[in-house]
């Protein structure tokens, strides 16, 4: 039997129009040379190699590995440290850019002093598995895919044969480092880039308010949905943050204001907008001290539906957008980690709930973690599902107790993993639907599409030709 030549012309497009996009979904599965850029290393090592035009350029990895002290946190901060030096010794004006490997997302931009070093911090996920540092210096780019997987520090030495060309002939509108090309203030020389902390699909941030009895572990009491966007300078520091605040859920009887602790001083512009998105208040102002700004009022006026009971629908709280501008550039570490020193006060008690590993008694035990070493503060790094009234978290999440047994060495994703009909439905993606995705992610739904798609063109020939032969 003969296969018709139009059919196999299109399984064969398909097949290849699916691998080719499962290759773009994978760099693993493209061949090293069509990656562009150096071949991960491991800590202690040098490697020599050279750029597309020739130059030679030699990286040391000192980069240092090791498990943090456990803090029920999601994410995790990992510094960063490049030394550029060429011939003449160090080398000024370098960019330095570390981004999500998958999203392209920037997690840190900096660019070389006069000893040829940029320093910082960025933030991680688990899904940011590995990260690539790009080195921007002169007419050379060298690009550095890294593994995030317990890092701590990324150190690397980058020597560059010659004499680096200064890159005089790039265009840099407001003469702070960066290349307009490259910066996303090309006019404003106190910022030139813009990141997401932790990612672009914010945090959600859970607290217990019985502090400092132990709660009933729902996780639901005050939930608040949070986005930060940070403005970082030439030379990595914060220079602003902006901040969007959704209530989403009130399990508590108890009423809870929210606030924030940042180091410095600095101009805050914070707005509220009630139900409709409409301003209801806003007050602009600066502040000596940027310790306790009141990010929302009391939760009985910012949220009518409690969105924790089965059967109910959820329903929008009213949200704040802060911005601060900071007198003097901050380093990133000195903020820790998203979403920060954020805090809520319960108005009933007059007792304030932190997360962990902030405030410690004289005896160097954590102040915000009960006498099972648990705490009452969780912050997820995507949107969540937190629990129903009266469902505890480990119930409703059955990794979340193999996450802190292991002391975040097992499971740190626990929190993609639900038991539904215990949750409440603020995200309303089904199994299929985050199956696919999941599908997509790694590669084997589109092999499965792909087997389908041919499936489906072979019975179509067939069924044609029995119509066929039916019909002589």
């Amino acid at each position: 039997m003969r296969i018709n030549s139009q059919v196999l012309a299109i399984a064969i497009m398909a097949a290849g129009s699916l691998i080719l996009t499962d290759c773009k979904k994978d760099k693993d599965a493209l061949p090293f040379f069509l990656l562009g850029g150096e071949e991960q290393s491991a800590p202690g090592t040098t490697t020599t190699g050279e750029t597309s035009s020739g130059t030679t350029v030699t990286t040391t990895n000192t980069d240092v590995t090791g498990d943090e002290d456990f803090e029920f946190q999601t994410t995790e901060t990992i510094d960063i440290n490049v030394d550029v030096t060429d011939d003449n010794g160090p080398v000024s004006g370098a960019t330095v850019t570390v981004t999500d490997s998958d999203s392209d997302d920037t997690l840190y931009q900096g660019v070389t002093d006069e000893n040829g070093n940029a320093n910082g911090t960025i933030e991680v996920t688990p899904d940011n598995e590995t990260v690539t540092v790009t080195i921007e210096v002169g007419d050379e780019t060298i690009e550095q895919e890294v593994n995030t997987d317990n890092l701590q520090e990324i150190n690397r030495e980058v020597a560059v044969e010659g004499t680096v060309n200064s890159g005089d002939s790039v265009a840099d509108a407001d003469a702070d480092g960066v290349s307009d090309e490259n910066d996303a203030y090309p006019d404003d020389a106190t910022r030139s880039s813009v990141v997401k902390a932790p990612s672009g699909d914010g945090q959600v941030i859970a607290y217990e308010d019985l502090y400092p009895s132990p709660g009933d572990a729902d996780f639901n009491d005050y939930v608040v949905k949070v986005n930060h966007e940070l403005d970082l300078n030439s030379a990595g520091k914060v220079v602003r943050i902006r901040a969007r605040y959704e209530h989403i859920a009130r399990g508590a009887g108890y009423k809870h204001t929210l606030h924030l602790n940042l180091p410095g001083s600095g101009n805050v512009n914070h707005k509220l907008y009630d139900y409709q998105g409409r301003v209801e208040k806003e007050i602009d102002e600066h502040r000596a001290s940027l310790q306790d700004i009141e990010v929302m009022p009391e939760s009985n006026r910012t949220l009518g539906h409690k969105n924790t009971a089965k059967g109910q629908s959820f329903k929008e709280g009213k949200y704040s957008e802060l911005e601060i501008t900071f007198d003097q550039p901050i380093a990133r570490s000195d903020l820790g980690r998203a979403p920060f020193d954020l805090f809520i006060k319960v108005i009933n008690t007059g007792k304030e709930v932190h997360f962990p590993g902030m405030y410690f008694a004289a005896d160097g035990s954590d102040l915000y973690m009960d006498s099972n070493g648990f705490p009452w503060a969780l912050s997820i790094p995507k949107a969540w599902n937190w629990p129903y009234e009266r469902e505890t978290i480990s119930g409703a999440y059955p990794d979340f107790e193999t996450w802190y047994l292991s002391m975040g060495q097992q499971k740190a994703d626990w929190y993609k993993r639900s038991n539904d009909s215990l949750t409440f439905p603020y995200v309303t993606e089904g199994a299929l639907a985050a199956y696919i995705r999941a599908g997509f992610k790694n590669g084997t739904i589109l092999w499965a599409l792909l087997a389908l798609g041919v499936a489906g063109l072979m019975a179509l020939y067939f069924y044609r030709e029995k119509r066929q032969g039916a019909g002589q």
